[in-house]
């Protein structure tokens, strides 16, 4: 199972890389400012540790003993620390190169004390933090040894600027996910609108927010109306059409019937049948996204048997194999044409149209087989495409145009099902239809 970090919507994506770009500019200021702080810090260090020996080397120098002590308190600060030892404590990073800056820095503050023995080295203090430690060796053969806490940096106060540079972080990605979820609203609307062309009553989208926003949702509406107003007319000259040539036929139908010879009628009747036959698929076909009708709950298994029953009535070889009561959301009649066609197509090629229904979890299953040629392994999902005939699995002189099985693709769509074809292994067309048992509101 492949997992992606990276998100999929424009609103994840947007806040994802404002996100990043607040961290990476948090953590640059972050060490920036470390460095410039550790940078002051030890300049600081320097400052009090030349001001501490320049002046306490005076106070000692001349003070009696008894007051020593005295001094030493006075010298010392919450940050540093001094005390007179005969032997200073052993310092073993006189050659670190950090120590050889603070001495130099040292010096800088308090030139008399460059040509003086001046130890530096560092100590372990509390809380795991690094303390500067160091000893100056007085005239009087004594030395003057001092500590200054913290040496690498104040790590509290960075922690400090960790945590509020965390919770700002925080505020600005909150403002900016509300701000992009502001501006995203109107693209999942749209994307939910245009989900719903074709499949229902027209949809308006508002026709406001930000003005590039605003622009597509009037050019969205207009394109809806534009659509809406070509399946109209396509829809009015369909209905005139077929006014226009059913009544023709009609009349021939009539006239036919006055011939005397057998043989010229019963051609005449077969080519008018044809034609009738042509007009009806056509209709079928082009009307199917116009149907109106609604979804309601029908029974499956009695639809199903009473198309059985009817083609039986008729001495059709169809049978059925299935519980007695399956119920669904559908459109009746545009699911009664698509599996009539199934059963026409096998009857046609194969002879024989066995129809089978089983409920598997959430979805009813229709699956209609026949005994005739199939269809090529290549050419199954051709065979849908809209007037498209296979010659291998036809004769030339058979009639129809090819719109059976899209018929029953669009259909089956509509439902939000799925058709799918295959080859049986012991030959024959196999056709399974998968339908939802319940439709959500915005199927």
């Amino acid at each position: 199972m492949h997992i992606s970090l990276w998100p999929k919507g424009l609103i994840g994506r947007v806040t994802a890389v404002i996100l990043i770009a607040i961290v990476l500019e948090f953590l640059g200021s972050i060490l920036l400012h470390d460095q410039v702080d550790r940078s002051t810090l030890r300049e600081d260090h320097a400052r009090r540790v030349a001001e501490l020996l320049v002046v306490g080397e005076r106070l000692l120098e001349n003070a009696p003993p008894a007051r020593q002590a005295e001094i030493l308190d006075t010298l010392r600060t919450e940050h540093l620390t001094v005390e007179l030892r005969a032997i200073p404590q052993p310092v073993s990073s006189d050659q670190d190169p950090l120590f050889d800056r603070m001495r130099s820095q040292i010096t800088a503050w308090e030139p008399s004390l460059k040509n003086r023995s001046l130890r530096l080295g560092a100590a372990l203090g509390e809380q795991g933090r690094k303390d500067l430690i160091g000893a100056l060796a007085l005239d009087n053969g004594q030395w003057l040894q001092f500590r200054s806490r913290d040496l690498y940096g104040h790590w509290p106060r960075l922690y400090w600027t960790i945590g509020s540079a965390a919770i700002l972080t925080f505020g600005v990605l909150i403002a900016a996910a509300i701000l992009v979820n502001t501006m995203g609203a109107p693209l999942r609307s749209l994307a939910r609108a245009a989900d719903k062309v074709g499949h229902g009553a027209p949809v308006t989208m508002a026709e406001d927010g930000p003005g590039d926003l605003s622009m597509v949702a009037k050019a969205f509406n207009a394109m809806q109306a534009r659509i809406s107003r070509l399946i109209a007319d396509r829809t009015q000259a369909l209905a005139a059409v077929g006014h226009d040539l059913r009544t023709p036929l009609s009349r021939m139908r009539l006239r036919a019937g006055l011939i005397d010879d057998t043989e010229t009628r019963e051609a005449l009747e077969a080519d008018i049948q044809e034609m009738d036959g042509l007009l009806e698929s056509v209709f079928a076909y082009l009307s199917g996204d116009t149907d109106g009708a609604a979804p309601r709950m029908i029974d499956l298994a009695a639809l199903i048997s009473t198309l059985v029953d009817a083609n039986t009535d008729v001495g059709r070889n169809v049978t059925y194999e299935g519980p007695d009561r399956l119920f669904i959301t559908a459109r009746p009649v545009a699911l009664r044409r698509a599996i009539s066609n199934l059963v026409d197509n096998g009857l046609k090629y194969g002879g024989v149209a066995r129809v089978s229904l089983r409920r598997d979890d959430a979805l009813a299953i229709i699956h209609v087989e026949d005994d005739g040629p199939g269809i090529p392994e290549e050419k199954l999902q051709a065979v849908i495409t809209p007037f498209y005939r296979l010659d291998e699995a036809r004769a030339r002189d058979t009639s129809g145009l090819g719109l059976g099985l899209a018929i029953v693709a669009t259909a089956v769509e509509r439902e939000g099902g799925t058709l799918k074809l295959s080859n049986g292994p012991q030959g024959g067309l196999h056709a399974d239809i998968l339908l939802p048992l319940e439709r959500s509101p915005a199927a």
